[in-house]
C-alpha cells in the first residue's frame, strides 16, 4: 500500500509538473510497461497454455528428428497464438522458443520464459533497462 501511494503521489507531481527530467521520465515508462504490459489476461493465459503444452511436447517427443520436431512443434505453437502476439512473434521466434523448452527442465520456468519471450517482454525490459541507465547517466554529467 505505501509503494502504491508512493508511486500515485509521483504520478501526480508529474502530472502537475510543466516538465518533467529524464529519469522521472524514463520511471513513468517503466512502470507503465510493468502496469500495462500490453496484453489482456487471457492473452497472457493463452499463450502460457500454448507454451506449457509444446513444453511437454518438445520433452517428451521420441522424435529422432529433433530439427523436425522443433519446426513442428513451433508451428502449432505460432498457430494457436493471439491474433495480437502473432503480429509481432513470428515462426522464428516460436522456434527459438521450443528450442529453449527443451533445454529447460523446469516447466513452471520454461512457461514463464516461453511466455515472457513470446510477448516481447524480454525486450522491453531491455530497452527500459536501456532507457534507465542512459537517463542515470544524463544525471551524473
Amino acid at each position: 500500500m505505501r509503494r502504491a501511494r508512493r508511486l500515485a503521489n509521483a504520478l501526480e507531481q508529474a502530472i502537475s509538473a510543466i516538465e518533467v527530467d529524464l529519469t522521472t521520465e524514463t520511471a513513468i515508462e517503466r512502470a507503465f510497461a510493468a502496469f500495462e504490459l500490453g496484453f489482456t489476461d487471457k492473452e497472457i493465459a493463452r499463450v502460457a497454455h500454448l507454451v506449457e503444452t509444446a513444453h511437454t511436447a518438445i520433452r517428451e517427443t521420441p522424435r529422432s528428428d529433433l530439427e523436425g520436431a522443433y519446426i513442428d512443434c513451433a508451428r502449432v505453437l505460432h498457430r494457436g497464438l493471439p491474433r495480437l502476439v502473432r503480429r509481432s512473434a513470428d515462426l522464428d521466434d516460436a522456434i527459438e522458443v521450443v528450442r529453449s523448452l527443451r533445454r529447460e527442465p523446469n516447466a513452471t520456468n520454461a512457461i514463464v520464459e516461453g511466455t515472457a519471450r513470446l510477448l516481447g517482454w524480454i525486450e522491453l525490459g531491455r530497452e527500459n533497462a536501456a532507457r534507465a541507465v542512459f537517463a542515470a547517466r544524463e544525471g551524473q554529467t
